[in-house]
């Protein structure tokens, strides 16, 4: 039954065109050919990225954001209060003035410590300014490393520079050990996201990043069964290409470093609008509606193939959306402000009067990827 459903999946009739078969896929002394069997690196590497970022945060980011000027805040615990507390989990988080006034009476406090109370409970499971810092200084160097490392093992393939190479004698494409790290390593570290991302700083976009997240991994598992790792590739460089300055621009951001905050926020939004909207439909999209059909021919498999990357173009038009409002904003205010995709819950830490101590400015959130 599993080896029924199995071939019925990996149906030739589905995912590879006419002339060409599974057996064609079979690795020579002169060529290295995907194999499924070769995925199973997947699991190890994203464990081995886990493990990296929390050693990276704790002890390279955290001492990289005090650098900076990131302030390690720790949380204020509200004391332990039977009363509130049940009204917190079972009734409201945030009291409404009767409620608070009621509550006061009833404690013998004063409506300010009530309201005190409830928002350091509030606050205890939100994420420090510290916590967001030291998460940005890992993508950061992650995207970075893997943006020039792509640039540099790509630049020298024909198909970096003329995208209907990316289809010539398709499947015959001998897979190098350097690409096949490099593919494999991106996979891991979304795989890795779609997990961390329940642990992570929550933000407003949460699902439509979860979906991207998805589509990513399935599109580069797919591509790399089928072997349409070239383009895959291609796509993989576009995205890296304007991440690690947004993430810059966060850590800068933490760190009141608003000037520098503000140069790396432009840089980025000028790459993420010209790669996102200009390049990958021009240059991705283009070569796999047209070129692939006109070179390989037809094959089913390109339906799922062209509705995934299509349905990252659309995520792309959503995030370009806010980094563009984002840019006005700072335009005609002066500033960058309103955090597109902040954290859907704010963190910022109270004053001893009670107000929120909100940062200056924010800057959006733009979340991605990838393929």
């Amino acid at each position: 039954m599993w080896n029924y459903l199995l071939n019925s999946y990996w149906s030739e009739s589905f995912w590879l065109p006419a002339n060409v078969t599974w057996k064609d896929f079979q690795s020579s002394e002169n060529m290295t050919m995907p194999q499924p069997s070769d995925l199973k690196i997947i699991p190890l590497l994203t464990i081995l990225l886990i493990v990296t970022r929390i050693f990276f945060e704790r002890y390279i980011g955290y001492h990289i954001s005090l650098f900076i000027g990131v302030p390690d805040i720790k949380r204020k615990m509200a004391e332990p209060n039977k009363i509130l507390e049940k009204v917190f989990n079972t009734i409201c988080r945030t009291p409404d003035k009767e409620r608070t006034r009621g509550l006061a009476m009833e404690l013998k406090w004063t409506e300010k410590q009530v309201k005190q109370w409830f928002y350091l409970r509030r606050n205890i499971k939100k994420p420090t300014i510290m916590k967001k810092s030291t998460e940005s200084c890992w993508r950061f160097m992650f995207y970075f490393t893997a943006f020039y490392t792509g640039l540099y093992l790509l630049h020298k393939e024909k198909f970096f520079f003329d995208t209907r190479h990316a289809w010539y004698n398709y499947p015959y494409y001998n897979i190098k050990a350097s690409i096949y790290y490099y593919y494999m390593v991106e996979a891991s570290f979304y795989t890795s996201l779609i997990f961390s991302q329940f642990m992570d700083v929550r933000r407003k976009d949460f699902w439509p990043m979860f979906i991207h997240h998805n589509a990513t991994v399935v599109l580069i598992v797919m591509s790399y069964v089928t072997n349409h790792i070239r383009i895959g590739c291609l796509i993989i460089l576009v995205h890296d290409s304007a991440d690690y300055f947004f993430e810059a621009a966060k850590v800068f951001n933490y760190g009141k470093m608003q000037r520098t905050c503000d140069v790396l926020f432009a840089l980025f939004a000028i790459i993420f609008c010209i790669s996102r909207l200009v390049i990958y439909p021009g240059w991705i999209l283009n070569t796999v509606l047209f070129e692939a059909r006109e070179i390989v021919g037809h094959f089913n498999s390109w339906y799922p193939f062209v509705i995934l990357l299509s349905l990252l173009q659309i995520l792309h038009f959503f995030w370009a959306f806010f980094v563009v409002r984002v840019v006005y904003t700072s335009i005609v205010e002066g500033k960058v402000d309103g955090d597109a995709r902040s954290d859907s819950e704010e963190s910022e830490e109270e004053d001893s009067d009670g107000k929120e101590a909100r940062p200056d400015t924010k800057i959006i959130q733009n979340g991605k990827k990838k393929l």
